[in-house]
């Protein structure tokens, strides 16, 4: 979601040469949120009805804190994200095309599923690399995700089914179909 707003910040200017200034505010705290500049150069910046470009535009993400609170990520941060990076986040990241090819899968990932990314990445995630997900509850409801063709997120508890034993665990299931891929993001439940 996003609002265009004129913050006190705002400039002056009415040139429409010039940028229109952006902030990022949490959609559920109101805090303004530290956007790094590859993710405010993708940002959108829409002209108010007068057509003026100089007004401060805020877009709504979520702040760290309330993502900690609500123990998600929302997933166009996550899209952004450098993917070298996802081995310093502490839950597990499956990066899915719409088949479920596994296309990122970081270390706390390895590491719980005792799987290296060289026996994930390019494989189907649901029939080779965790088949016990290929059932309704979890595949059925990630492939409903992909049909509806809208971004989307659901939230489920699920026991995976290891050698070395099973593990429940919390699982976010994501899809953004504007760039046909999603996250199956794992925690472990009591962590």
């Amino acid at each position: 979601m996003e609002s265009h707003a004129t913050s006190p910040e705002a400039s002056e200017s009415s040139d429409p040469a010039t940028p229109a200034k952006r902030i990022s505010i949490c959609a559920w705290c109101g805090t303004p949120i530290n956007r790094t500049a590859s993710q405010l150069k993708h940002e959108v910046i829409s002209e108010d009805a007068s057509g003026d470009r100089g007004q401060t535009t805020e877009t709504h993400g979520i702040c760290t804190l309330c993502i900690a609170d609500l123990g998600v990520y929302p997933i166009e941060s996550l899209m952004d994200y450098d993917r070298e990076s996802f081995d310093d986040l502490p839950f597990g990241i499956v990066e899915v095309d719409a088949q479920g090819r596994v296309l990122t899968y970081n270390k706390w990932e390895e590491e719980l599923a005792d799987r290296s990314r060289s026996q994930t990445l390019g494989r189907n995630f649901f029939s080779e690399v965790a088949p016990c997900t290929g059932v309704a509850e979890f595949e059925g409801r990630f492939r409903e995700l992909v049909a509806a063709g809208v971004p989307a997120r659901e939230q489920l508890d699920f026991l995976f089914r290891f050698p070395g034993g099973d593990t429940l665990v919390s699982v976010a299931l994501t899809w953004a179909p504007d760039l046909g891929r999603g996250f199956v993001l794992v925690q472990k439940v009591g962590e």
